[in-house]
């Protein structure tokens, strides 16, 4: 049985509506602050989405795009004195060219030159911050970043909380939009036969580099975000294992789905707390469950339930 337009959009309200009563019910700050971090993991698991999810190209240094917006953001606020209301469109509109830049050389070429710029891109920029002293402090890190104020009222756990949830709601919404949007569709026909979608007159190599600088952009937002909710950056944002876990969060979640991330953020953030005892395993724990989703639930958790739940209605709807 077809549920009506009422009762759907009321099913659509009802998670957004507990989430906006979060900080009411919790009032421990630790809480919030993993909440808040799970909120800037789904930032970039999203933003890289858009390249795994729906083009089919894979970004292995998603995040230097996030510390690149993170020093740019932190250097205007300690530098120049810059609040993050500039700060954060301006690491998005520096991350956004850089996108352009890098999807115009490589996506002309293809095969592994993608990847093996971005993988590259992410160890140039760690050993950049990491010795240029006189302008990021090198490996002892940017300090002294401003936090976000807003008309002179500094915020709090619960501000940011707000904050990071309109920027998660915002950016999720407009990847439905893309999605569901001819440029979308013509995501998705590239990811499934790039030669078929040339042919029908889809410019492979244009939507490439929008689809890149789409999802640059969100990333150095997240950098952005994170450099003036924790006042304090250092080179360690360009490693690989970052863009590693954003990675295994966009597999396992459901890639090319919008829920897909923001379930593999959230349990990815979620992990690391529980596993504090063993964390040098850390990173083989992360295998071991991609591995598991991988050979189990191949196209990811909300892709995987979503049919489980289509099967039960269907079943439901036979006997009814």
């Amino acid at each position: 049985m077809k549920m009506n337009k009422t009762t759907t959009k009321l099913l659509q309200t009802i998670p957004v509506l507990i989430l906006l009563a979060v900080p009411v019910v919790v009032t421990n700050n630790y809480v919030l602050n993993v909440l808040i971090m799970a909120g800037i993991w789904t930032l970039l698991a999203s933003s890289l989405n858009i390249m795994i999810g729906l083009v089919g190209q894979l970004s292995m240094g998603h995040a230097a795009f996030y510390g690149i917006g993170a020093y740019i953001s932190g250097l205007l606020s300690v530098r120049l004195g810059i609040p993050i209301w500039l700060g954060m469109p301006a690491a998005g509109l520096a991350t956004t060219f850089l996108g352009y830049l890098i999807g115009k050389l490589t996506f002309r070429v293809r095969g592994s030159a993608f990847v093996l710029v971005t993988l590259g891109l992410g160890e140039v920029m760690r050993l950049v911050t990491n010795n240029w002293m006189s302008l990021t402090n090198g490996p002892l890190g940017l300090q002294g970043i401003s936090p976000v104020k807003l008309f002179g009222v500094n915020f709090t756990y619960k501000h940011y909380y707000y904050f990071i949830l309109l920027l998660v709601l915002l950016v999720s919404y407009i990847i439905w939009r893309i999605k569901n949007s001819r440029f979308g569709r013509a995501f998705i026909a590239m990811n499934e036969n790039e030669p078929l979608a040339n042919a029908v007159a889809i410019h492979s190599e244009r939507f490439l580099v929008l689809a890149f600088m789409i999802s640059t952009c969100i990333a150095g937002i997240a950098g952005s975000f994170y450099a003036h909710y924790v006042t304090f950056i250092s080179p360690d944002l360009f490693l690989l294992s970052n863009t590693v876990t954003i990675v295994v969060m966009v597999i396992v979640g459901g890639k090319g789905t919008v829920l897909g991330p923001i379930v593999g953020a959230i349990i990815f953030t979620l992990l690391p707390e529980w596993l504090r005892a063993i964390d040098n395993y850390r990173m083989l724990i992360y295998g071991l469950i991609l591995m598991f989703s991988i050979l189990f639930m191949k196209r990811g958790i909300v892709p995987s339930f979503a049919r489980i739940i289509k099967k039960k209605r269907g079943a439901l709807h036979e006997y009814s």
